[in-house]
């Protein structure tokens, strides 16, 4: 029979370091005890195992008990008598185990250990995302398939786990432009319509940085004949000939043909 492996349990890292501390013990657990740890591994099943594998008879019968316990809060408050331990605050259980389901989610799609890491930073639902702006997380990762990501919300860096697709939510005479608003996006896709915006907003920063790089002035007249001219060139030939339509209306108005586009005469 091929000898069983016994695995440590890992109570995070030590002070000031980025060493993990792994007790191997009931005497180093007591030592070195992590409340959010230990009641993690008493959710899962290890700690129970862990005892179990080292024959702390004793401690194990006490936390099988505890495992039984329909009220797993309650349960939890007792863990550290079992190791002969103070606490002097509660853990939240119920956040341990959304992290726990969201790990177990996630093992069946990546194996990636950078976001197994940031589980807690996982988006599955639009919903979750909605938690997880509202708490400001800095970097927010996107598995499903659908997201709404709103402009409004600043210096947020979403990154896919399953390349889901993402439609900017904006008002729409919001000019969408991620560098300013500090977003980035990494593995997703967008969607149709924040594509065709993009490319609108793309055609008329490019223009008027052409523009302003000649030094000549801008009409909202002119303005107006470039958008016409991309939503002809648009229904004709899509965006691509949106782009080319929006590049004749500018041809045109600097040859004094503005009237042509409208009515066929020419100023």
């Amino acid at each position: 029979m091929a000898k069983r492996v016994k695995f440590p349990l890992n109570m995070g890292k030590k002070d000031g370091t980025n060493e993990d501390i792994m007790v191997r013990d009931i005497k180093s657990l007591h030592d070195n005890y992590n409340a959010d740890k230990v009641t993690e591994y008493f959710i899962n099943g290890k700690l129970l195992t862990w005892l179990e594998d080292r024959y702390y008879d004793e401690e194990a019968e006490q936390v099988r008990k505890l495992s039984e316990m329909p009220d797993k809060q309650k349960a939890s408050e007792k863990l550290p008598e079992v190791f002969e331990v103070e606490v002097n605050r509660e853990v939240n259980v119920e956040a341990i185990e959304i992290h726990n389901e969201k790990l177990k989610k996630l093992r069946e799609i990546t194996s990636d250990d950078e976001i197994l890491k940031n589980a807690d930073f996982v988006a599955f639902s639009q919903e979750d995302l909605s938690n997880l702006l509202y708490d400001k997380a800095g970097v927010i990762y996107l598995c499903g398939e659908y997201f709404c990501v709103p402009l409004s919300v600043k210096n947020v860096k979403y990154i896919g786990v399953n390349n889901p697709t993402v439609e900017i939510t904006c008002d729409d005479n919001t000019d969408i432009d991620f560098e300013t608003n500090g977003i980035v996006f990494e593995h997703c896709e967008f969607s149709e319509k924040t594509k065709d915006s993009l490319n609108i907003n793309s055609i008329f920063r490019s223009f008027f940085s052409n523009t302003e790089n000649k030094d000549e002035e801008i009409t909202t007249n002119q303005s107006a004949d470039q958008l016409n001219s991309y939503e002809v060139g648009k229904a004709v030939g899509g965006v691509i000939g949106g782009t080319i339509g929006a590049a004749l209306g500018i041809s045109l108005e600097k040859a004094g043909w503005r009237d042509w586009l409208g009515n066929g005469k020419r100023s």
